[in-house]
């Protein structure tokens, strides 16, 4: 009876744990897109503005998917999902008011560069699309393992 018992607890930690991982690894793969968009349309909306003339559609779906995608991120760092295959520091979970910060400021200047893509003026792109590089890297050097 001891050894049936002892085999089921086993077992059921088992599957209590594995529904973690999933549960953690559906939060890290959620982040992960997100993170992989911003960066790949951060890249094609600076070629972009480099092509003359300069394509405003390509340029307007472009800021409208950095803007969706930084609005993903405070979701996709729930409690509890600092575990499985990431590179996401448990620092975040400890430090979540300075990390909802800095998430916050990504958010804020995806928006203003998706206005001033509204605006069609490539200045005004530009000047809003210096901040987000300097939004990625504070939050990389302090929150993500690099290796």
């Amino acid at each position: 009876m001891r050894k049936a018992i002892f085999i089921a607890s086993i077992l059921l930690s088992s599957v209590v744990f594995s529904g973690q991982e999933i549960q953690s690894s559906t939060f890290i793969e959620k982040r992960v897109d997100a993170f992989e968009a911003i960066e790949s349309d951060l890249k094609s909306l600076k070629r972009q503005l480099k092509n003359q003339p300069v394509s405003t559609g390509k340029i307007k779906l472009l800021t409208k998917s950095i803007k969706q995608n930084s609005k993903i991120l405070p979701e996709a760092f729930a409690p509890g999902t600092h575990k499985g295959d990431t590179r996401a520091r448990e620092r975040i979970w400890s430090n979540q008011k300075d990390f909802v910060a800095r998430l916050n400021t990504l958010q804020n200047h995806a928006v203003a560069l998706d206005d001033a893509a509204q605006t069609e003026n490539s200045e005004d792109i530009l000047n809003a699309l210096k901040a987000l590089p300097g939004d990625c890297r504070s939050c990389h050097m302090r929150y993500r393992e690099l290796w």
